[in-house]
């Protein structure tokens, strides 16, 4: 990009990506066989091959960047909202998530890395995981990436070959401190920059050479998505009531057990609505004890508490509330008000 803000480009050119528009730019970014760019009044212009769509940007929106792969192109619009189009085989496109982000690279295959305004990168589409802490700029190639964090420090992840997940040291007077960039490692270092392939994993308890790979998901048989082949909760156990709405995930219980409030609550409680009638199993994982609230009489049982507490209903025809009072933990059952058993 030129100081008047026009564009030069150079290299293979047999879809014609290297023939720029007209016009004044603020931002370019080059894919395999097309590359795009925000214009200065905040649109977004592509050129070269649009076999998959992906020089084809949304119409009627305004963008503050733009990012081109392989056979997509992601942006980020002027409201901070990512939207992407193109090629989407593996997601790339209709995995675009939600939130505000400040940068983003589509790589040159079929995955994107974006930053989130808290600075946390997060990533979609193929092949592909995220580094740990927050960052001001993020770059991705093929199958590894780098990153600019907040310090100043380069972090770079994905397959070493070649040595392009390590970058030289001391690069702009910076010294880079190598050691265990996962943070699901055991033996993972919250300073380290440069991963040294030291990072081991505990998958099944037997010890730190175990190289045994921990694998993340809901460890919760009774959670909606919920896989017998994960190691580690990652936070994603959700219980749902029987006409499929959301209700607490282990994060907010685990909250309220520990801290005496959970997210969104700051008076000591929980809450959480049970549904339609008749409602599946509604648990608090924390102690095991049980409790049973029969519908629609709303008659609570609070049998063998660990903690003391105390508990508020309210009955709206085949729906109620329980608000789960600091130190109250243990399994609570919605049960059938004429068969009296718990349901699932």
């Amino acid at each position: 990009m030129k100081d008047d803000n026009t564009l030069i480009c150079w290299g293979n050119n047999v879809s014609k990506q290297t023939v720029v528009p007209e016009g004044q730019f603020v931002q370019v970014s080059a894919g395999t066989d097309h590359t795009c760019a925000v214009t200065i009044d905040n649109t977004v212009t592509c050129w070269g091959s649009g076999y998959h769509g992906q020089a084809t940007p949304p119409e009627g929106e305004s963008f503050n960047y733009v990012g081109a792969g392989s056979y997509f192109s992601c942006g980020i619009k002027t409201d901070g909202s990512t939207v992407c189009w193109g090629h989407d085989a593996y997601g790339q496109v209709s995995g675009a998530p939600f939130g505000i982000s400040t940068q983003l690279s589509a790589g040159n295959h079929s995955n994107v890395c974006r930053i989130k305004n808290d600075g946390v990168i997060n990533c979609w589409g193929w092949n592909v995981t995220a580094p740990q802490g927050n960052f001001d700029h993020v770059s991705k190639g093929y199958d590894h990436g780098c990153g600019i964090k907040t310090n100043g420090k380069v972090l770079c992840w994905g397959k070493e070959e070649f040595g392009r997940t390590i970058p030289p040291e001391n690069l702009a007077g910076i010294e880079y401190l190598y050691g265990c960039t996962n943070s699901n490692a055991l033996n993972y270092n919250p300073d380290a920059t440069v991963s040294d392939g030291s990072c081991k994993f505990d998958g099944d308890n037997c010890g730190a050479d175990d190289l045994d790979v921990e694998v993340l998901g809901c460890t919760y048989s009774k959670a909606t998505n919920y896989s017998s082949t994960a190691t580690v909760d990652d936070g994603s156990c959700k219980f749902v009531t029987s006409d499929g709405d959301t209700q607490c995930d282990q994060t907010d219980l685990d909250a309220a057990y520990n801290n005496g409030y959970t997210k969104g609550k700051t008076d000591g409680s929980s809450s959480c609505g049970t549904g339609n009638y008749p409602s599946p199993t509604y648990r608090f994982d924390s102690t095991k004890n049980t409790g049973v609230l029969n519908l629609p009489t709303v008659d609570i049982q609070l049998l063998n508490p660990l903690f003391p507490g105390s508990w508020s209903t309210q009955n709206d025809a085949f729906s109620a509330v329980l608000e789960l009072m600091p130190g109250t933990a243990g399994y609570f059952h919605i049960t059938d008000a004429v068969a009296k058993q718990p349901t699932e």
